[in-house]
């Protein structure tokens, strides 16, 4: 599985490259959710949560939670807008936003939590790279992608194996990053089929250096 192949396959089904040879260039719209409504929003206590109106269900459910239905069916009405319609959140999703904003604000994250959980929302706790790996340490077993690997010249750190898991086969183990010609006489040995003895000449002569 190429990650490449995985990227360009992503960017397809999101209709980037088919924009493009059409010479659309889609706009710039920061942490918006694309074709319907999405943002990240900011609790009272500085926690921030991502919230998703992607299908009908879901925008439903946020807007009961937020008790906000009466104000966003306005919204809509003058806007001249259907929001059951995705398109239609998406291309008000700055003036949905302003709405929506306010009450997340005035609530703390486990406020929010509880509220939008008993509702059904399609939600997330919106983290840094950092908090992420903060969360990780305090369960290191958690995911069985990552495993504490020393890194040669750098620290004890997270590192994650091979991504793929089949039940046929063990996932296996991952390793640190290779150092500076750590690899180079097994290369050159037994990919390229020197031997011991081309090998040591290389090395005598300063082409080549062990690590």
């Amino acid at each position: 599985l190429a990650l490449e192949d995985v990227a360009l396959a992503v960017m397809g089904h999101l209709g980037l490259i088919a924009e493009a040879q059409l010479g659309h260039v889609r706009e710039r719209v920061g942490n918006y959710l694309f074709g319907s409504f999405g943002r990240d929003f900011v609790c009272a206590d500085g926690v921030r949560v991502m919230v998703v109106g992607l299908t009908l269900k879901q925008w439903r459910s946020l807007c009961d939670a937020t008790g906000l239905n009466d104000e966003l069916t306005a919204l809509a009405f003058r806007l001249g807008r259907n929001f059951d319609l995705e398109g239609d959140r998406y291309r008000s999703r700055k003036e949905i936003a302003e709405i929506i904003e306010p009450w997340i604000a005035r609530h703390s994250y486990e406020q929010v939590k509880a509220t939008f959980n008993r509702h059904g929302v399609c939600w997330s706790r919106y983290r840094s790279v950092s908090q992420m790996v903060d969360a990780m340490h305090a369960q290191p077993d958690a995911n069985p992608l990552f495993k504490t690997v020393y890194q040669p010249g750098v620290a004890d750190v997270l590192t994650p194996g091979i991504p793929l898991d089949f039940s046929a086969f063990t996932r296996n183990e991952p390793l640190p990053a290779p150092q500076l010609g750590e690899h180079t006489e097994q290369v050159l040995t037994e990919v390229v089929g020197l031997s011991g003895a081309e090998f040591g000449k290389l090395c005598d002569s300063g082409v080549v250096a062990k690590p």
